[in-house]
């Protein structure tokens, strides 16, 4: 959806550098991913950062590289959640839920065996067992799941049939969304094979060192 174009003072010292600068990092970030150089200037502006400017995240090439890959993670993450959230949102008509929502329903519909609040957990690497709770509740208020029967003493959750029928039905948005990346499948595949190992590296990484700071001594 275009937007209302407004004239405004920039701030930003990467501003007064030459046009032909700035569009050759947007040439070279187009071509990463295969894309027309108009479609994304904005995310390709925020992601990559001019080189000549200073980010304390970013001394050394080394770190300029990890920081830059782990903001465009935070950019994907914020996009995927409120694309999924909106889509469930509209196929429910309920507009209370979001992505977080729309994800803990996938997960309880895979393998079509019965979740607990544990499992919904440990598939999404959450420790907010309280929020996953709420979203439980919220998808059961709108039909969307049952609670299974359990000889155990947690309890379990699935998908009732309305339920079944919008998670079908996202697929099917999901599928045509997809559809249109601007890759083919032997490119696109190996791409997202390495993205997948190197994000599978440095969560395990983060996890580590998050359990380590607990023997470390605070900064006074």
């Amino acid at each position: 959806m275009k937007t209302a174009k407004t004239t405004r003072v920039s701030t930003n010292p990467a501003a007064s550098q030459p046009r032909r600068q700035r569009q050759t990092k947007q040439e070279f970030a187009a071509q990463c991913v295969h894309a027309p150089l108009d479609t994304t200037p904005a995310l390709i502006e925020a992601v990559h950062h001019e080189a000549s400017s200073e980010w304390h995240l970013g001394v050394t090439p080394r770190e300029l590289a990890f920081a830059r890959f782990q903001h465009a993670l935070i950019c994907l993450s914020e996009s995927f959640y409120r694309n999924v959230g909106r889509s469930l949102a509209q196929l429910v008509g309920d507009s209370n839920l979001n992505g977080q929502d729309s994800v803990l329903l996938q997960v309880i519909h895979s393998a079509d065996r019965p979740k607990t609040i544990t499992d919904l957990q440990h598939f999404s690497n959450r420790t907010d067992v309280a929020n996953i709770q709420y979203s439980v509740r919220k998808l059961e208020r709108a039909g969307l799941l049952d609670r299974a029967e359990s000889a155990g003493r947690s309890t379990a959750y699935v998908l009732t049939d309305y339920g079944r029928k919008i998670a079908t039905a996202y697929v099917q948005a999901r599928r045509e969304l997809l559809d249109g990346f601007p890759e083919t499948d032997d490119e696109l595949l190996g791409r997202l094979d390495s993205a997948k190992n190197l994000m599978v590296i440095l969560a395990g990484l983060y996890d580590h060192d998050t359990r380590e700071q607990l023997t470390r001594v605070s900064l006074e």
